[in-house]
Order: C-alpha cells, then sequence, then structure tokens
C-alpha cells in the first residue's frame, strides 16, 4: 500500500439504503468498474450487511434464503474489478441490532444488550452483547465464512459508533456532543455484561475478531478501523482506542471533523465532513500522531463531490479547498483515501481534479499551476485565470457556511430552491434533510443552534453575495455553449447560487417572522398579516424559484439526493413552490 493508496470510491447508481450486494452485479458492470479506474480510483466500497451473507451453524436462524445469490453477485463483482484493477471493499456496521419483537431473542435472550431509546428514529431493537462468549463463536464464524466465501476482498471498513445500533455501547455516549440524537444516550448501560467495561475494549475485540480472521486467509483482505464518532465517548484523540487496536490494523481518520474555523460570526467548530473547510483538523492531525507513535498506518476520510453542506447537486466547485486537502493527505504520507460517502459519487469537475492531482505529480506543489491546467484541460476555458479567481471567491463562500450538526442534518438547504415562503406559520418541526419528507418544516430554530438567527443570516448573506461574485466570474470563463462540461458545471454553480439566495430569504423571512410575532401576542401555529416588508422576502424568493425552475428543466442532476435515491425537487415542485407565493 502506497501514500494514497488506495483511493475508494462508488458508484453514483449503487443505493445504500437497498440491497447493495444482491444488487451489485447490475451497478457495478464490468463498464462501470472500468470508468471508476478511468478516474483515477482502484477501489469502491459497498455495504454489508453480515446477517445477510452469513451461512451459521450455531444459529442457523438468521441465515437468509438470498444469502447465497448475495455472494455470488459479490464474487462476480470482485472478479470484474479485478480485471479493471479495482478493488472491492465492504463497509460493515455490525453486528447490527434486531427487532425487538424477533424470534431470535425468544430462543437466545442470554445474548440480548441494549435496547435503543432515540425515540424519533423509531427503531424498537436490541443490541447483541457482544461480551458473551456465546456471541464471540457466533461472531468470527460469521466472520471466517465471509472471508473464505469472498476470496479476493480488498478489505473491510468499520464503523463501530453511532450510525446503525450495533453492540451494547454503540449508541451510548460518554460525554456530550451536540448531536441532537447521541446527547439523548448520555445514560448508563443496562447490560450487565457490558456496563462495567468501556467501549474502548468493546471496539477493540470486535475490530479484533476481523483481524484474527483475516489472518488466515490466504490474501489477507484489510481491516479498516474508523473512527467515526468515537468522540462521543473519548476527547479527542481518543487514544483510549486507538491505543487498543490489534497489531495490523489500519486506522482511518475523518479529515475535517474536530476541526475550528475562524468566521465573520467567530470561532466555527466542524464536526462533519467538509468542502468549506481545507483541513485537515486537528483531531486528524493528533490521532495521526497517537497512530504513527504505534506504528499504526492511518488514512483519510473526506468527501471530494458534496457533503451535507449541500447534497442535491453533482459536485461543489471549491477546487482550491479541494487540492489542499489532496496536498496534505500526500505530504503526510496518507495509507490510502475514502473520498466518498453514499451521494456525491457523480463524475464531475471535482474527480478530474483528483485524477490530475494522482496523474502529474510536478502539479502537487503548486495550487495557482494546478487550478490553471484543470480550468484550461478539463474545461477547456479560454481564459483560465477569471475561472481561478471564482473558485476562490466560492471557497470565500462556503467559509462562510454556519457549520453546525443541526444545519446540516435539519436545514432545508437541499430543497431551499422549492421551498415557497407564505404568512401562515405552522410551526412544524424540521425533518432530516437526507431523508425525503413532505410536509416540509418551518420551526427554523430545530437548524439554528448553536447559532442564533442573526448570525445564520449573516452567514447566509455572506455566503450569497462571495458566491454571486465568484459566479460571474465563473460565466465569464465558461464561455463556450457548445462545451458540455463547461455548460454543465455552470449549471450547477448557477443552482448552488440559487440554494444560497434562497437560504438567505428563509432564515430573513423568519427572523421577520418572529420579531412580528412578538409584536404582536402571537404564537404558533399562527397567521401572519400580509405586509410590505414580507411582501418583499416572498417576491424575492418567488424570483428564486422561478430561476431554479427554468435550471431544472435543463439539467436533471439538479435536486437529486444520491443518499435516499430521490429527487428532492423537480420542475413541478418548484412550480407548486411559485403557485403558493404567486397573489391570489
Amino acid at each position: 500500500m502506497t501514500a494514497m493508496r488506495p483511493l475508494i470510491w462508488r458508484s453514483a447508481q449503487s443505493r445504500f439504503n437497498d440491497d447493495e450486494p444482491l444488487n451489485c452485479s447490475a451497478a457495478y458492470t464490468p463498464q462501470t468498474l472500468r470508468s471508476i479506474a478511468e478516474q483515477g480510483f482502484d477501489a469502491i466500497w459497498m455495504r454489508g450487511r453480515l446477517w445477510d451473507l452469513i451461512r451459521s451453524e450455531i444459529y442457523p436462524e438468521l441465515n437468509d434464503p438470498l444469502s447465497k445469490k448475495r455472494i455470488e453477485s459479490l464474487r462476480g463483482v470482485i472478479a470484474d474489478g479485478k480485471e479493471a484493477g479495482v478493488t472491492v471493499f465492504m463497509y460493515f456496521n455490525e453486528p447490527q441490532a434486531l427487532r425487538r419483537d424477533h424470534s431470535f431473542w425468544k430462543k437466545h435472550p442470554e445474548l440480548a444488550g441494549e435496547p435503543y431509546i432515540e425515540s424519533e428514529l423509531e427503531q424498537d431493537v436490541l443490541s447483541f452483547c457482544t461480551s458473551t462468549p456465546q456471541f464471540k463463536a457466533f461472531f468470527n464464524e460469521s466472520i471466517s465464512n465471509l472471508y473464505h466465501d469472498l476470496p479476493g476482498l480488498g478489505g473491510v471498513i468499520l464503523i463501530t459508533a453511532s450510525e446503525y445500533q450495533s453492540h451494547c455501547w454503540s449508541h451510548r455516549t460518554k460525554r456530550p456532543t451536540g448531536d441532537h440524537f447521541l446527547d439523548k444516550c448520555c445514560v448508563g448501560l443496562e447490560c450487565p455484561n457490558c456496563r462495567n467495561r468501556q467501549p474502548g475494549d468493546v471496539v477493540a475485540e470486535l475490530v479484533g475478531m476481523w483481524k484474527t480472521n483475516a489472518d488466515l486467509q490466504p490474501a489477507r483482505p484489510q481491516v479498516w478501523a474508523w473512527n467515526w464518532s468515537w468522540s462521543m465517548w473519548y476527547d479527542t484523540p481518543q487514544r483510549e482506542v486507538i491505543d487498543k487496536l490489534p497489531p495490523g490494523v489500519l486506522l482511518m481518520c475523518d479529515f475535517e471533523r474536530g476541526g475550528l474555523r475562524k468566521q465573520a460570526i467567530g470561532d466555527v467548530a466542524i464536526d462533519e465532513y467538509s468542502l468549506g473547510y481545507a483541513g485537515p483538523s486537528e483531531q486528524f492531525l493528533e490521532s495521526l500522531k497517537v497512530a504513527r507513535e504505534r506504528n499504526t498506518p492511518v488514512s483519510a476520510k473526506l468527501q471530494i463531490g458534496t457533503t451535507h453542506e449541500l447534497a442535491t447537486v453533482p459536485n461543489i466547485p471549491l477546487i482550491p479547498n479541494l487540492f489542499d486537502k489532496l496536498q496534505r493527505i500526500d505530504e503526510l504520507g496518507i495509507s490510502g483515501v475514502m473520498c466518498s460517502w453514499n451521494f456525491g459519487n457523480s463524475p464531475s469537475l471535482n474527480t478530474a481534479a483528483l485524477k490530475m492531482f494522482m496523474d502529474r505529480p510536478a502539479l502537487r506543489r503548486n495550487s495557482e499551476e494546478f487550478r490553471h491546467a484543470l480550468a484550461g484541460e478539463y474545461l477547456c476555458a479560454r481564459d483560465g485565470q477569471t475561472v481561478v479567481a471564482a473558485w476562490d471567491k466560492f471557497c470565500r463562500s462556503f467559509a462562510e457556511y454556519p457549520f453546525g450538526l443541526k444545519m446540516l442534518y435539519f436545514s432545508p438547504m437541499n430543497y431551499a430552491v422549492s421551498y415557497p415562503l407564505v404568512h401562515e406559520y405552522r410551526d412544524h418541526p424540521m425533518g432530516p434533510s437526507w431523508i425525503g419528507h413532505k410536509p416540509w418544516g418551518d420551526r427554523l430554530e430545530d437548524c439554528m443552534p448553536p447559532f442564533d438567527i442573526d448570525q445564520v443570516c449573516t452567514c447566509f448573506e455572506k455566503m450569497e453575495r462571495f458566491w454571486l461574485e465568484g459566479l460571474e466570474l465563473y460565466s465569464a470563463g465558461l464561455d463556450d455553449a457548445g462545451n458540455p462540461r463547461q455548460a454543465e458545471e455552470l449549471m450547477c454553480a448557477k443552482m448552488i447560487g440559487w440554494h444560497l439566495s434562497a437560504m438567505r430569504n428563509i432564515f430573513e423571512f423568519h427572523r421577520y417572522r418572529r420579531r412580528r410575532m412578538a409584536q404582536l401576542g402571537l404564537h404558533g401555529p399562527c397567521a401572519l398579516p400580509v405586509e410590505a416588508e414580507s411582501q418583499v422576502l416572498i417576491h424575492r424568493q418567488l424570483r428564486v424559484c422561478q430561476a431554479a425552475m427554468e435550471l431544472a428543466k435543463n439539467d436533471s442532476r439538479l435536486g437529486y439526493h444520491q443518499e435516499p435515491g430521490e429527487y428532492f425537487y423537480t420542475p413541478d415542485t418548484i412550480a407548486w413552490a411559485v403557485a403558493q407565493m404567486q397573489p391570489g
């Protein structure tokens, strides 16, 4: 394994929330795998659920009738990937909890661990208690069979905190996190076997079973332990987990989480993936230091296409930041990069930038030269300097993002261009930003903490202003209407601008609404009178929606969120929003 290799990607057609192994031969055809290799990647990842793939003799009642078909499909993709020069990694979040009413618990109550307590997501499940000898025998059997059945598997990527409920500590926190869901989990463990154990010990034991069984295979699959959300248990750099990882396990660290950015509104913590923040974070560097003290190799996790900052466009063209990320990863000698999550995986300017960085070592030392080469060679821009200047403005825009977990996970950003502003206030809670839902919420306080309304409005005013300044340059630099790359890139950048304008309108309207409600002694739900100030804001949003609708008509990439596999807005839904705001 060399620095920055493997570079792990995935197909935009592969559905994380569906049965990926069962359908992987359709999503990862030989042609798709060759295309991924041509983009500069040498590995892919897909989600696995162990219970979908096992053939257990210890607990045969957990075997799935389609497991053989899934294994066959995976073996085919592994073989095709080898031909294309693309290794297959499987992502696991194990052992996945089972529903409380599953018949398994009636037969084996001694294996039941912690219940799920985050009521909003309504998952009535029980963890497996991983501290019991019965479970360990079963887990080792399952992992061993999986490796045996998938010869040529490149490795496994393991999340061991938060996400889907797995071991008893997976959804129990030891410290405040600022996460709406996880902070409800700062309670003691009920499981008699695990409550006196530390989460670091439980995680290391589980990772150790994956590693022990990997070492018994003829071609040893790599085992990557991902530090996602270990901060729910321990302070940075989570030495309590890193120091206990088995030898030979690779530590994958989030590149941006645990960072701090200075903005117009003050210091802002970065606790998610971000294209607007170059990184690396302080947490990444501290974790890297601890890992290297014990000779543990480290890989980086980032997202090069889109992030939760805005996920319903094909890419966010923050090329200077992307270059800085790749340059630092290269300088630090990082052993591999997972470049995506389950959205933002389309070929784009951003993937072209990564390929150029990998293929052209001579360009890695100078950001200006790199960006001029990208503008000239990929976009065929006649005026590369103008394009480069636009990218700088775009980065300046996203450097003012009101970055917080609630804004990322609950704001209307992903559907802002189809969000109507109306005088009726429903006081409806905001829904998850990564899941399609109706009706949309209007209680915007849900997504603002740790910021207040004035800070949020300041951020989006600055983001809009800097983005539109960059867009003016971009439009001048990408002036060849017959060049499809230029046309696509310009449409994407224009839509991002409309998203930012819409977010400014939405929050300024809410600030006005709250002020008038207080003045009139109103409480939600309620209706506000039609006034000149509100009409100005509504008219601004109306113009944004009308412009966005025309873009969406001409570019089917816009509005689509790859994680749920659905459109968050279409020309029709934007037209509906327009109708809500028009008089009469």
